[in-house]
């Protein structure tokens, strides 16, 4: 299968819920982890703006790759903090906006200029005309897929239809929440169903290509691993739109690609 199509595709969120791990670990195993042969195919560290200065301490002279939490007003903050700590490499920058305050979101991209700026938004707020401001202010679509409440899955019917609209608009989307396994699966402890990743791989493959709404859910509900490996390998036009997806293991999603068959484990140290 085509590994290059997951370079860069797993976001470290390892101090976010479910996993919870303590910030110093965590920054110390994603440095090791650049050592392995996951490397390339692990993304920025994610972390908070309040906890950036003690992430850029743990991380002593490596440099850290990172993608940033904040809001609006907290970006002078964090252009002060990157100065400061020139080992940081600001990869991106994921916004939390109050209300549907919107516009701030120009003037954040007047400060990071060169820097990729995620918004996070609400189903409600997914609009054709949102997306176009984002659009135009050069900035993509961040939206959560799952969460420690049912309440915070959206269905797939919704999450389709987001998809389907931020690839209309030319917005490029990452994903975060629920997303541990290649395929969807029931959670044993909860019952939360979650979506798989390869699963909206193949969605975002099937909407790209010109299909219709009904054959992305489908696909997105498959339990045809065989199925949604060929959809996802047969184009790598999806990585264009589906940048990359927040989790709080590196581990667990690629041991699933291996499970599956997507990577071949001798080739991975997937426990590193």
């Amino acid at each position: 299968m085509p590994v290059q199509q997951i370079t860069k595709f797993f976001d470290d969120a390892a101090i976010f819920p479910p996993g919870l791990a303590p910030l110093q670990q965590a920054v110390q195993d994603h440095i090791e982890r650049q050592r392995t042969a996951t490397a390339s195919l692990v993304g920025p560290f994610i972390v908070p703006v309040e906890k950036l200065e003690e992430a850029a301490a743990y991380a002593g002279i490596e440099q850290l790759d990172v993608s940033v939490i904040l809001h609006p007003r907290e970006a002078d903050e964090l252009v002060r903090i990157a100065e400061k700590h020139t080992h940081l490499q600001l990869s991106a920058v994921e916004l939390k906006l109050e209300d549907d305050g919107l516009e701030e979101v120009e003037a954040v991209r007047g400060k990071l200029a060169s820097t990729s700026i995620f918004v996070e938004l609400p189903a409600t707020l997914v609009s054709a005309d949102n997306l176009e401001l984002l659009r135009a202010w050069g900035a993509g679509l961040k939206f959560r897929t799952g969460g420690i409440r049912q309440e915070l899955f959206p269905t797939p019917q919704q999450l389709i239809d987001v998809l389907q609209l931020a690839i209309r608009t030319g917005v490029p989307f990452k994903l975060t929440a629920g997303l541990h396994r290649a395929m969807r699966y029931q959670d044993e402890k909860t019952g939360f169903q979650h979506f798989g990743f390869l699963n909206i791989a193949a969605a975002v493959s099937v909407l790209k290509s010109g299909g219709v709404s009904d054959e992305a859910v489908h696909i997105l509900n498959s339990d045809d691993a065989q199925r949604v490996m060929s959809v996802v390998s047969g184009d790598q036009a999806w990585r264009d739109s589906f940048r990359s997806f927040g989790t709080c293991s590196i581990t667990e999603p690629l041991e699933t690609l291996s499970e599956i068959g997507f990577i071949d484990t001798p080739e991975f140290d997937i426990e590193g």
